[in-house]
């Protein structure tokens, strides 16, 4: 997810008078024309025009010399603003220069009061920015100091907090950075005017950080709350607006509620074309947003198509705010291409975003080495997995080194790993490597402690690396464990509703509903931990790391303490909340001679259709792949919901039929039904056996 965080978020002084009485004001005393030209360069949009913001400090500051009584503080300030606007484009160095250029000035006159404060926070957010952490943290500290010395509420303050949140943020923590974000936007709502586009900045930033700490509900309360203020108070030409909506899109999606994401990106997706037309790298992230939320709807060919654009868009940007952010678009768009089957063509686009990411990212990045198992994986789709095998292994030992063993990105990564060693050195070897995984997998799908926003977010990958264990359980024969695994690849939503079930009914024992609480608040911190370890161990910060190592120990010995609790006092809630799969042997002793269960499992190779009678299990793999179920779906869907008129797709439901249909089927005269995904919203009654005429004409 791509959640756009600011380090920049400052003060305007054009106060009205809405703004609370507890706020400290400084107005700019009037008489020569520096202060004149000050005063109107501070009633400028600090947003809307950056880099006629960044000539008009410049021009002001030119000024200065020995004709003109120029104050030190509007002209010390004159240069911190000069480096907000220079940060906000991403020039680091030479905001620094003006910085340290600003700070230079007060200092020499003696200049230490809340006044100077900006200037002290403008040079902490731009030392963050230049990945000057320490300096960053301390001039922050300086900032917030001289801000709140006269009192808690002023522009300044809200200014101060969120330098010391930037500087949180980059060291990782979460937890800090959440509650700064938050101040500063609070006192920005009761300390600037309601046009102020800091006012809506401040929010998103609290917003993005809210998630970033897993209080995903809490996140996307906050976004909405950006949202509103930026469309109720701001013109659609600020920028702000589309930073709030954008941000508000990429949550929305998150929860699953993807209409609604996708209104709110396409609106971003719009604005930006109308008044950001230059702005190529924040105009690829919304549109690779937007993508992302097509394709969640099944809207393949179109969010393959954006993702190019997209693509495009990131070639086009002068920014480069990270190494691995402009592949993104290519790396999903190379998705899409191996779903549909274009493999030389996927392998084409991984190679392309490869040689983006390279030149930039350290040797050690995570999505580095990611992006190159990727690569590796669509080699061994091609029958080259001795290739693959040979890129993968040094990539997945740096992902397992830089990512927690929780990590989803970091699991998806070793079940992918998992593949290609079974190609390459037999399924065997590869079920081997892969077994471990899967436990790591079910600990976290089936586990209390899971969050609702992370089961949403990580379904798919959930479901899609179960399949790949029962395809390779299948392969070495362990049909238990397959039967075991198919379940788990059908349960991500099924455990999604029995969270929520298990909630409620906790609810109303009140010492359950605390302990609950309590849980849910741990988990959070959890999540925060777990993010700021990954990033302690990217930046190989070993005291960062043995303090978050420190915490997450603490934290888990927390959550089991609880849940134990909980498991005393509300022993219902684990069996409510995860539904456990059914031995193979069980099952199938409940059938009846005459019955059989019907499981097809979808993967991006083919299908494996299994069935589960009394005697056990049986199984074939068939050529249709994930990507071809899904259309043929669509097609019989569309035929039933158009009514009369539309032919009925009669070779789409043979085909479909011919791909998840198991060996035996003919024999049993009663079936049941279990899949998930398309074919969950398919009725079986609409599948054609192969060679029969049919009567589709009743449809």
């Amino acid at each position: 997810m791509a959640v756009w965080l600011r380090g920049v978020a400052a003060v305007s002084f054009a106060l009205s008078s809405a703004v609370h009485a507890s706020c400290l004001t400084s107005p700019i005393a009037a008489g020569n024309e520096f202060a004149t030209r000050f005063a109107a360069a501070m009633q400028h949009d600090k947003f809307r025009d950056v880099p006629g913001n960044i000539a008009r400090w410049q021009a002001l500051i030119a000024t200065a010399g020995p004709s003109f009584s120029v104050p030190p503080l509007l002209l010390s300030r004159s240069y911190g603003w000069l480096a907000w606007s220079l940060d906000y484009l991403d020039q680091t160095d030479a905001a620094l220069v003006a910085a340290k250029a600003g700070m230079a000035i007060a200092a020499a006159a003696s200049l230490h009061d809340r006044e100077t404060s900006d200037i002290l926070s403008s040079l902490s957010m731009v030392e963050t920015d230049a990945g000057k952490a320490d300096a960053g943290v301390a001039d922050a500290a300086a900032a917030l100091a001289r801000a709140t010395a006269g009192g808690p509420d002023s522009a300044e303050a809200s200014f101060a907090h969120n330098a010391v949140a930037a500087a949180a943020y980059a060291r990782g923590d979460y937890a800090t950075a959440e509650r700064e974000y938050g101040a500063a936007s609070e006192i920005a709502v009761r300390c600037l005017a309601a046009n102020d586009g800091f006012i809506v900045n401040q929010m998103a930033s609290h917003a993005g950080t809210l998630y970033m700490a897993g209080r995903n509900e809490d996140a996307l309360a906050e976004n909405e709350r950006a949202a509103n203020w930026a469309l109720s108070h701001l013109d659609e030409d600020n920028p702000v607006i589309t930073l709030a909506l954008g941000n508000l899109g990429v949550m929305l999606r998150s929860a699953g509620r993807y209409a609604e994401a996708e209104a709110a990106l396409r609106r971003v997706v719009d604005l930006e074309g109308r008044y950001q037309k230059d702005r190529w790298y924040y105009r690829a992230i919304s549109l690779s947003n937007f993508a992302s939320v097509i394709d969640r709807q099944g809207r393949h060919t179109e969010a393959e198509t954006l993702w190019l654009k997209a693509s495009e868009f990131h070639a086009r940007a002068a920014t480069k705010v990270d190494p691995v952010t402009p592949a993104y678009p290519l790396r999903f768009s190379a998705d899409a291409a191996e779903a549909r089957g274009d493999l030389p063509l996927a392998l084409t686009r991984r190679a392309a975003a490869l040689r983006l990411i390279e030149p930039a990212a350290p040797a050690d990045h995570p999505e580095l080495a990611r992006a190159r198992i990727e690569y590796a994986l669509t080699l061994t789709l091609l029958h080259r997995a001795a290739e693959g095998l040979a890129i993968a292994t040094p990539a997945i030992a740096i992902v397992e080194a830089k990512l927690v063993p929780g990590d989803v990105k970091r699991l998806t990564a070793e079940i992918a790993y998992a593949r290609i060693v079974a190609a390459a050195s037999g399924a065997e070897a590869g079920y081997a490597r892969i077994a471990p995984i899967a436990a790591r997998l079910e600990a976290k799908l089936l586990d209390t402690s899971t969050s609702r926003g992370d089961l949403l977010r990580y379904g798919p990958a959930f479901s899609a690396s179960f399949a790949a264990v029962t395809d390779l359980a299948l392969a070495t024969h362990r049909d238990a464990a397959a039967f075991h695994a198919l379940q788990l690849a059908n349960m991500s939503d099924v455990v999604l509703v029995s969270t929520d079930v298990a909630a409620r009914a906790a609810a109303h024992d009140p010492a359950a509903a605390a302990l609950m609480r309590s849980l849910q608040d741990h988990v959070h911190q959890r999540q925060a931990l777990d993010r700021a370890r990954s990033f302690a161990a990217s930046a190989n910060a070993p005291a960062d790391l043995a303090r978050v190592d420190a915490a997450v120990a603490a934290n888990d010995a927390d959550i089991a303490a609880i849940t134990r609790d909980l498991d005393r006092i509300f022993p219902a809630f684990r069996a409510l909340g995860r539904p456990t799969p059914v031995p193979l042997a069980a099952f199938s002793a409940r059938l009846a001679a005459n019955e059989i269960l019907l499981a097809p499992l979808p993967l991006d190779d083919g299908t494996l259709a299994i069935g589960v009678t009394r005697d056990g299990l049986v199984w074939r793999k068939t050529a249709l792949t994930r990507s071809a179920v899904g259309s043929l779906v669509q097609q019989l869907r569309a035929a039933v919901t158009h009514g009369e008129g539309t032919p009925f797709p009669l070779a789409a439901a043979r085909d479909l039929y011919d791909a998840i249909i198991p060996p035996g089927f003919a024999d049993r005269s009663h079936a049941l039904y279990y899949a998930s995904g398309p074919l969950a919203s398919l009725p079986p009654a609409l599948l054609a056996a192969p060679g029969r005429r049919g009567r589709p004409a009743w449809l």
